[in-house]
């Protein structure tokens, strides 16, 4: 629910709920394709973007509440 929340305030509403869909929201000038996941219990998203829009992507999702996990985060939620 938090990562919905933080990914709202930055691209709006309208996200995929499910895991396997897809949803293509505006970013400024940048294209970014979401996907819900279920890799752990808590859920989450994949975003997928250019890399020369990355960092602006980042700093958008940090700036609304987002923060940075590594692999040992995400291997120690599973």
């Amino acid at each position: 629910a938090e990562a919905r929340a933080v990914l709202a305030r930055v691209l709006g509403s309208g996200l995929p709920l499910e895991p396997g869909t897809f949803a293509e929201p505006p970013f400024a000038s940048a294209r970014v394709l979401v996907s819900p996941v279920a890799r752990t219990p808590a859920g989450g998203f994949d975003l997928h973007v250019l890399g020369r829009d990355a960092g602006a992507l980042l700093g958008a999702l940090r700036e609304a509440g987002a923060a940075l996990a590594g692999e040992d985060a995400l291997e120690a939620l599973r």
